[in-house]
């Protein structure tokens, strides 16, 4: 029995141990203050900077100062997180207290943003405006710009922040869009070809491009993977390589058919 006892006691002495680390821990970050704040915003390979870290204090109605030497327990990092994530270009956020290197009794507050990633750029009489991959509104930025197709012309939808188009009324024109320039985003020969979407009073579309005939009579959002298909074969072909430079525009508004003209 005193066997059986003994064997034990190595286990309960290391239990004693681990609950008096973690009381001792309790205790000690209960008098921790916040020495730093590093705000990370995470690269976007589709576009430049549209925050910096004062954009991020100026969501957070606060700035640096505020926040060095405060007690870690009196600064709600769930709230902040919330906070941010009200901003429209700002998909993930991420918030916590790191423990200092160099200052015992230290911790730095460590705030990671991660920027939306916007596929096309809307001019409309209301307004100028980003939609993202996911179909959320986004505000243009001061900081920087993103380099995506151009969509112009006769719509007047407004812009609302942090909106999604699909869950709003009366948005048809640009989820159409958003259906069309996705597809034109997925494929590899399509995306550097097309730069720009123009929106007749017809609600037809005619695509700009960047090299070949100027501009791509594209007709209604009907049948548009046929036509996309039509529109690589004809740049594909031998003919059209030929005669390259002698191509005005093209039409795909004709069922089965491309029709070019000439300069």
């Amino acid at each position: 029995m005193n066997k059986a006892i003994l064997s034990y006691l190595p286990l309960c002495f290391i239990c004693i141990i681990a609950i008096a680390c973690i009381s001792f821990s309790e205790v000690k970050q209960a008098d921790m203050l916040c020495s730093d704040v590093r705000i990370a915003i995470a690269k976007n390979p589709y576009h430049s900077a549209f925050l910096n870290s004062d954009d991020v204090y100026a969501d957070l109605n606060s700035n640096k100062s505020m926040f060095i030497g405060q007690n870690i327990q009196t600064i709600n990092i769930n709230e902040m997180e919330a906070t941010l994530k009200n901003d429209p270009s700002i998909i993930g956020c991420e918030t916590f207290f790191k423990m200092s290197d160099t200052t015992m009794g230290k911790s730095i507050l460590c705030i990671k943003i991660k920027q939306r990633t916007p596929i096309m750029r809307v001019h409309s009489s209301e307004g100028s405006f980003y939609i993202d991959e996911n179909g959320i509104m986004l505000p243009l930025s001061e900081r920087g710009s993103a380099r995506v197709l151009v969509i112009s012309g006769d719509f007047n939808n407004k812009y609302q922040a942090g909106a999604n188009i699909f869950d709003l009324e009366d948005y048809d024109n640009l989820q159409n869009l958003f259906t069309l320039v996705k597809k034109i985003r997925d494929d590899e020969f399509l995306l550097p070809l097309i730069e720009q979407i123009d929106v007749t009073p017809q609600q037809e579309y005619i695509l700009g491009t960047k090299i070949g005939p100027s501009t791509i009579e594209f007709g209604n959002k009907s049948n548009s993977d046929v036509k996309l298909s039509h529109l690589k074969a004809f740049y594909m072909s031998e003919k059209t390589k030929e005669n390259w430079n002698k191509y005005k525009s093209i039409s795909l508004k004709y069922k089965n058919q491309i029709v070019c003209t000439k300069f």
